[in-house]
């Protein structure tokens, strides 16, 4: 009998320090959770503000919100993903209209600015335009006749195309900068 009453001794002190140790437990989980809160509560406004004006979603994680934090960061990644990838649409078109233009006008493309690629879709040749700005008396918009400025459709059909490439690159580009993302030239 001796042996049972030491085994029901030696289970009942192992039960009581195992209610022991899940009590301790609780409490040190209950102390650490008050711990976290009053960081929590001593964490600037300021500070998570900032933080939020450098990256969405960082003053979230400042203040604990991780899934907050996730959200903005995702929001954050895919914004600047379209942007990235309207930039290179609207870049790539751009190309595509310029050298278009060098194939079927005969133009320099070098040293060009925004008029003369608007200027080129709307005349057959540099000496049409000139001619046209003389009619209307905008001797400030003749361009020299030199080879530097030259250009001549091969067909009306080529400049027709030309000038919607164009067109279509400027909407595009427009709605990029509705968004308030930035414009191209």
């Amino acid at each position: 009998m001796p042996c049972i009453a030491q085994d029901w001794f030696q289970s009942y002190i192992m039960s009581e320090k195992s209610a022991l140790q899940q009590h301790w437990n609780a409490e040190e989980t209950f102390r650490l959770q008050q711990e976290n809160q009053l960081q929590n509560q001593q964490k600037s406004v300021f500070g998570a503000f900032m933080m939020s004006l450098a990256l969405p979603g960082l003053g979230e994680a400042y203040v604990g919100e991780t899934q907050y934090t996730r959200f903005f960061i995702a929001t954050e990644v895919l914004g600047w993903g379209l942007y990235i990838a309207n930039s290179i649409q609207v870049e790539n078109r751009e190309q595509q209209y310029k050298n278009f233009a060098s194939q079927h006008a005969g133009i320099d493309r070098n040293g060009k600015d925004v008029q003369f690629w608007i200027d080129l879709g709307k005349f057959d040749s540099v000496y049409d335009h000139n001619e046209e700005r003389r009619r209307q008396r905008d001797v400030d918009a003749i361009y020299a006749e030199t080879l530097q400025n030259f250009w001549a459709w091969d067909k009306d059909a080529n400049r027709q195309f030309y000038e919607w490439q164009r067109i279509r690159a400027r909407e595009i580009e427009r709605r990029e900068g509705e968004t308030g993302c930035g414009t191209v030239p």
